[in-house]
């Protein structure tokens, strides 16, 4: 089923999108507002791509009949255990200020409520079952959506010793 979910529902929901963008019912507001949301829509479509298909093991995760094993706890899943929903909010919300379209934001609540609802029995079904007592102990450590001022800190220090680690091993490559 996850291989169908996470395959088959973005082409189903972009254009659900695409549909609400073009409804002709518009409200109005400075048109600067419209290119400014450029800029977050395509940073966090990326965020969103990357960590919902690039962090985790994609092969495991959503190719594989088997259930994946090891719980990612770095990169953006320290800031929070679903950082794509987080994405997707900032994502949807960019939207409703580039397209200006009144169903867009009708239909924005829904979707972000049925996709905390999908969180909420991933966690039940999948992440609690299967992961067991790894997912326990991330989900003492990191909140589900709303990154903490504690998650935000261990963020930042994985991020900077990765570039760190990074930088050394090319200094200790070089003649």
């Amino acid at each position: 089923m996850k291989p169908i979910l996470w395959f088959g529902m973005p082409p189903i929901f972009t254009f659900a999108v695409i549909m609400a963008w073009v409804d002709n019912e518009y409200f109005s507001f400075p048109s600067i507002l419209s290119v400014i949301a450029w800029f977050p829509f395509i940073l966090f479509s990326g965020l969103f791509i990357y960590s919902a298909y690039v962090e985790i093991p994609l092969k495991k995760t959503y190719i594989d009949p088997s259930q994946p094993t090891k719980v990612v706890t770095n990169g953006t899943y320290s800031l929070c255990r679903h950082p794509a929903a987080l994405w997707f909010i900032g994502w949807i919300a960019s939207a409703i200020f580039i397209s200006r379209s009144v169903t867009l934001v009708i239909a924005a609540p829904v979707w972000i409520s049925a996709y905390i609802g999908c969180i909420f029995l991933e966690e039940k079904l999948c992440c609690l079952g299967v992961l067991s007592y790894n997912y326990k102990r991330y989900r003492e450590t990191t909140p589900m959506l709303i990154p903490t001022y504690t998650s935000i800190e261990r963020f930042w220090r994985d991020t900077r010793s990765r570039f760190n680690r990074n930088d050394n091993m090319r200094k200790r490559q070089l003649p």
